[in-house]
């Protein structure tokens, strides 16, 4: 697969509040991941139709695309970059199998860590980078489970045996829990957390679903976008271990994608703009003062803050094609 990079303009950092296009692609980009040094955004990207991904990096200061897989017939995504900027760990997959794999962050030394086309999804590393977390098939009842991977490829194993489908799983910032899905069958998921050190599991509010990948504060809080069934997808906040129903942060309409500014002051999220498309929207991390950052030309999506979490990238088709901008928040 051959995508160029035809038009790519320099983040102004001391611009307004309009975003700035950073690509102009052949295909559509998903899955953006901001590099800890914010040097860089990795994503991938391609066709529905057939369905292609491959992975890029783009550099933020130059502009420069560059493509860092090429399987031409395989799915290359789910990007996932490791704690201190070197490695990627992402899923291939083909015809509906897949493994979990390991490259450098420039695209070489790739390892493929599961080598038995089972079934990997979701990709986590440990905040230390030791061991990358993700949702397999590779398990003894075959169903969906957390498997845990040595980074290095030297050990895995099963990291639950609840019997139900597990996904979406992450660390805490210090390591002590894993946060997921879990939902019997293909349902609606609830969230849950286990403990790194003892495996107990607790769940949290059956009244409340589980939308998509939540995210974990410093101070051991799970924010998530969750549903009660009534057509509305809220952000919510539980600390982790609690018995307490999980509060209402943000009272959206359809909110997702949320993440956590690097200071962990605010919280971005994409969620219905005032022409009804799915635009991006900043909250201090108390959930109040929500406002939409994202002009309202076409729809916005995924979301992820610069280091100095003055800026925000995501996927925007405000001017007709998805592609990657940047938008300065603070001037």
């Amino acid at each position: 697969m051959q995508i160029q990079s035809k038009f790519a303009t320099r983040p102004n950092h001391a611009g307004g509040p309009a975003p700035q296009k950073l690509t102009e692609l052949d295909f559509q980009p998903r899955d953006p991941q901001m590099s800890p040094s914010g040097d860089s955004v990795i994503f991938s990207a391609g066709t529905d139709q057939p369905l292609r991904r491959e992975l890029f990096s783009l550099g933020l200061s130059d502009g420069q695309l560059t493509q860092l897989t090429n399987r031409e017939v395989n799915l290359s995504w789910h990007p996932s970059i490791s704690p201190d900027g070197t490695k990627i760990a992402y899923v291939v997959e083909k015809q509906g199998r897949s493994d979990l794999q390991v490259m450098n962050v420039d695209g070489t030394g790739n390892v493929n860590l599961s080598n038995n086309n089972k079934g990997f999804w979701s990709p986590s590393w440990s905040p230390d980078g030791s061991k990358i977390i993700t949702t397999s098939r590779d398990t003894a009842r075959g169903n969906l489970e957390l498997v845990e991977f040595a980074a290095d490829g030297s050990s895995k194993a099963q990291a639950t045996s609840i019997g139900v489908n597990t996904d979406l799983p992450q660390y805490s910032p210090d390591g002590q829990y894993i946060v997921f899905g879990l939902a019997p069958g293909f349902g609606p998921q609830v969230l849950a957390s286990m403990s790194t050190e003892t495996s107990e599991l607790k769940t949290y509010s059956r009244n409340v679903m589980l939308v998509d990948e939540p995210v974990v504060t410093e101070d051991n809080k799970i924010i998530f976008s969750g549903s009660v069934r009534d057509g509305h997808f809220r952000l919510y906040e539980v600390e982790i271990g609690s018995d307490e129903e999980p509060r209402v942060l943000v009272d959206a309409d359809r909110a997702s994608n949320v993440t956590l500014s690097p200071d962990g002051s605010r919280i971005a999220y994409v969620d219905k703009g005032k022409n009804g498309s799915f635009q991006i929207f900043e909250a201090n991390r108390d959930g109040s003062e929500p406002h939409q950052v994202s002009p309202d030309e076409g729809y916005s999506t995924s979301p992820v803050y610069t280091p100095d979490g003055n800026s925000l990238v995501y996927i925007s088709s405000r001017e007709g094609d998805k592609e990657l901008y940047i938008q300065n928040l603070r001037n």
